[in-house]
């Protein structure tokens, strides 16, 4: 479907009403849509009230749905819910081995954190099923991967295909590592050369294109797209492995023959993006980067602030962007000094690629002062500040910060903030309390509040004040405010795009933002315009 021209299958989709929140796909046809504007030419599907309430019903209303859904057919294979209880229901337990010993039914998901189980209880039902050798697709978080081994080892002939885990879930390694019958599916894998880890140690084979949430848009597409692997490891991915997964499977011969129209949105960047042509011609600054080792237990191919940079620098060069504002992740946890000192003079061999976010440990009281930042940032490559309180649990009116903010504010500068949930410190309502005393800084919320809860507090602070932004990375992350509406609600104009890089995968980062429906004016405020416009603002001494 895409540049390299292969067929495109979601091993992870779903639709239906839930208890978690807003369905994002009520009804089947709604999904359908959806796959119509990404391209995605198939996918494996649960029904999300089989999962949230009981899977017999649920697995009995997919099938159903379907059927009577026009186009569903030649589409959609389905997927089926399961729980312990349906071995001691004679019933339910007849239905589910009719559905799969048939034919009609190869993937099963696992319902153990709705449901109330560990994955362990499972394994008498699947004892049932053993003969038919299903795949079952376990979500990653919250569950005990310990038990996940124990199954893959007591059913070899059961293949495990884990869900939903991205950077700091990378331990699912250590799974696969041992367990030769248990593979990932790719729709939070929004990890930096998370995909090329895997399958450069795993090979291709156990690898599933999948894509989840509607917020999501086209993020795993195209990070499949740009990932360095081969054209043979992306079309087992994109949809080789999942077809030779459910050969046999009733229906499936028509799904797989099944294409359609290439994905298109509204704007003229999408296209030579998604052809690997990257967006040059744009300016394109990435207001949200990191450098050196990431966070721990994390993943990557890079581990210090040399190698972070050239990672950044290569992927800057096949996108074609303009600058990276970069901060060290060292300096947010340790000892500031030393590691801004590492990350600018790594930066520096770049040229003017970097500009840095001056990091700030608010353990470190002694050298949160004028006469420390006077130094740092006459040698011009830092251009404003960063500050993690999640981490540190102190808050932004901490009077620790207050030398920081007041340089900052003196001096019109940038100050970004890692800015998740509501009533933490760094939130929005945090930085609320921050942004009307320190009127001239102008403060970037990173990930724009995170959540569901601290989006919609970030939009209200964003129009409360002229100097406050959302930044946008993670934003896939928020499943009840789509991006277009925090956009008309507080302004093209007063949002600016991040990546996370290189913790975050560029292209995924890129892709979600792009797919959205958004127009060229307001992308080019959203990737340029605007970070621009604030380090102009900048009125330290050059």
């Amino acid at each position: 479907m895409q540049i390299r021209g292969n067929y495109l299958f979601n091993i992870t989709a779903s639709y239906g009403c839930g208890v978690l929140h807003k369905p994002d796909f009520p009804e089947l046809s709604d999904l359908l849509r959806h796959m119509d504007r990404l391209g995605i030419d198939g996918a494996a599907v649960m029904n999300v009230m089989a999962r949230d309430f009981q899977p017999t019903p649920g697995n009995k209303k997919l099938i159903e749905d379907i059927e009577n859904t026009p186009n569903a057919k030649n589409r959609l294979l389905p997927v089926f819910c399961v729980a312990p209880a349906m071995y001691y229901n004679r019933t339910e337990r007849e239905y589910l081995i009719e559905m799969v010993s048939s034919g009609r039914v190869k993937i099963l998901a696992a319902a153990h954190k709705m449901q109330g189980f560990s994955m362990r209880q499972i394994g008498r039902l699947f004892e049932e099923l053993r003969p038919y050798k299903p795949a079952v697709l376990v979500e990653t978080g919250g569950t005990d991967l310990a038990e996940v081994d124990k199954l893959a080892y007591d059913f070899p002939e059961m293949f495990f295909i884990m869900q939903t885990f991205f950077w700091s879930g990378m331990s699912i390694a250590d799974l696969m590592w041992r367990c030769p019958n248990v593979g990932i599916e790719t729709s939070w894998l929004f990890s930096a050369a998370g995909l090329k880890i895997i399958v450069d140690n795993f090979g291709p084979e156990r690898v599933f294109f999948g894509a989840d949430t509607k917020n999501q848009q086209a993020s795993s597409i195209a990070g499949l797209e740009y990932a360095d692997i081969s054209g043979e490891a992306y079309k087992l991915i994109s949809g080789g492995n999942a077809e030779k997964l459910l050969r046999g499977v009733a229906g499936a011969d028509i799904v797989f023959s099944s294409k359609c129209s290439p994905a298109r949105f509204g704007n003229s960047l999408w296209q030579p993006f998604i052809e690997r042509r990257g967006l040059r011609g744009e300016m394109i600054i990435d207001a949200h980067a990191h450098s050196g080792a990431f966070m721990p237990g994390c993943y990557t191919d890079y581990f210090d602030e040399t190698d972070s940079f050239e990672y950044m620098a290569h992927y800057m060069e096949r996108i074609g962007m303009e600058k990276t504002v970069a901060s060290s992740i060292g300096a947010l946890k340790s000892d500031f000094l030393y590691f801004n000192r590492l990350s600018r003079e790594a930066a520096e061999v770049h040229g003017n690629k970097f500009a840095g976010y001056y990091s700030v440990n608010p353990y470190q009281p002694e050298s949160i002062n004028a006469s420390v930042f006077e130094r740092e940032f006459s040698a011009g490559y830092f251009l404003g500040f960063k500050v993690h309180p999640a981490t540190s649990r102190i808050c932004m009116n901490d009077p620790v910060y207050a030398p920081m903010l007041k340089f900052a504010d003196h001096y019109h500068m940038p100050v970004q903030i890692h800015c998740w949930e509501v009533g933490l410190p760094g939130s929005p309502d945090d930085v609320e309390q921050i942004a009307s005393i320190y009127h001239n800084a102008q403060f970037i919320l990173g990930h724009g509040g995170g959540d569901d809860a601290g989006r919609l507090y970030a939009e209200r602070i964003t129009k409360k004040f002229e100097n406050v932004y959302i930044e946008l990375c993670a934003s896939f992350c928020v499943r009840t405010r789509q991006l277009e509406d925090t956009i008309k609600e507080v302004g093209a104009d007063r949002v600016v795009f991040g990546s996370d890089g290189y913790g975050h995968d560029l292209a995924y980062e890129l892709g979600s933002l792009l797919s959205h429906d958004l127009t060229n004016e307001q992308l080019r405020l959203i990737f340029g315009d605007n970070m621009l416009r604030i380090l102009e603002m900048n009125t330290f001494p050059k």
